[in-house]
């Protein structure tokens, strides 16, 4: 996942934007409800100026384990 995300981040902030986040997501069969989807973005883009940090998402789902 971590290469596909890579792919993603054109600029190497270590960050995407959410589309592209999804994209992502999709490209590893995790299909989300626009709910789910949602409450997941707002989850991990908090201070994070919009786009989803890879870290960020990595530790959190970590954490949920």
């Amino acid at each position: 996942m971590r290469q596909e995300f890579r792919l993603m981040d054109k600029k190497s902030t270590g960050s995407v934007q959410p589309d592209d986040f999804r994209q992502v997501l999709r490209n590893y069969s995790v299909n989300l409800t626009e709910e789910e989807f949602f409450d997941l973005i707002v989850y991990n883009e908090k201070d994070s100026g919009g786009s989803v940090n890879y870290n960020k998402f990595i530790r959190s789902c970590l954490k949920e384990a």
